[in-house]
């Protein structure tokens, strides 16, 4: 569903269109010195995009992307990870920051960059009691297609808000989610999130912050920490989401 672009969706009267697409997304990276990893990033996508109005707002918002088109981008990628564990993490920290750089001298339809930094935080406050937060920034510049363009909302950014209804240029997120054991594997959550999507940094404005929040249960599934969630938010409208791991 298309709702536009920018941080004032049309939740009331989302375009619907048809989309097809193969895609490969792969960070492979390696440990260079204790917790730091540096690698590459790949992204490949090919798909079409129809089956819209032609009158209707998504062929008449001058957007590029629509028919039959082929992203490919790759670039550096470096992060830093101190988790004591990757699927449920109680203590430590990730931070990750990636550039993709798409090029038509390599196949791409589009040339166009994207920046993504994106730092957590875990921390047991008392009796497995546990406190994530996780702050998010992406921006992309250039020949951007729609569907690659900045994207808030869906089942991990932004709860509660329909995946890609706020979209733009470069999006903000920060988020927090208190994480509480309840007997045996059962557990439950609580989160809120606020974000926004902009052309420019310069756009950013706190008074357009789009506000979420929610609660869900938890089952874990092994001794590992792989969990089953049910998650229930109110955002831009209400969503449930039910999905293997953590949202962050």
């Amino acid at each position: 569903q298309f709702f536009g672009i920018g941080n004032a969706p049309k939740l009331d009267a989302p375009e619907r269109y048809d989309e097809a697409a193969f895609e490969v997304r792969q960070t492979l990276v390696i440990r260079a010195i204790d917790a730091l990893r540096v690698g590459v990033n790949v992204h490949f996508l090919h798909g079409r995009i129809d089956g819209f109005d032609p009158n209707g707002l998504l062929a008449n918002s001058g957007v590029r992307g629509l028919g039959t088109n082929t992203t490919f981008g790759a670039g550096p990628s470096v992060n830093w990870d101190t988790r004591n564990s990757p699927f449920w993490p109680s203590e430590g920290n990730l931070i990750t920051g990636d550039a993709t750089f798409y090029s038509e001298d390599i196949g791409s339809d589009f040339s166009f960059v994207r920046l993504t930094a994106d730092a957590r935080d875990y921390r047991t406050l008392w009796l497995g009691h546990v406190l994530a937060s996780q702050v998010r920034y992406e921006a992309t510049t250039g020949d951007t297609p729609f569907h690659q363009l900045a994207l808030l909302g869906g089942t991990r950014n932004h709860r509660g808000w329909f995946q890609g209804s706020l979209r733009d240029a470069q999006a903000a997120l920060i988020q927090f989610e208190y994480r509480a054991p309840i007997w045996w594997r059962l557990g439950a959550t609580a989160f809120f999130s606020a974000g926004q999507t902009m052309a420019s940094i310069t756009d950013f404005d706190p008074r357009e912050l789009r506000y979420a929040a929610g609660g869900g249960l938890r089952f874990r599934l092994n001794d590992e920490g792989v969990n089953v969630r049910i998650d229930f938010a109110f955002g831009g409208r209400f969503e449930l989401y039910f999905q293997v791991g953590e949202a962050f």
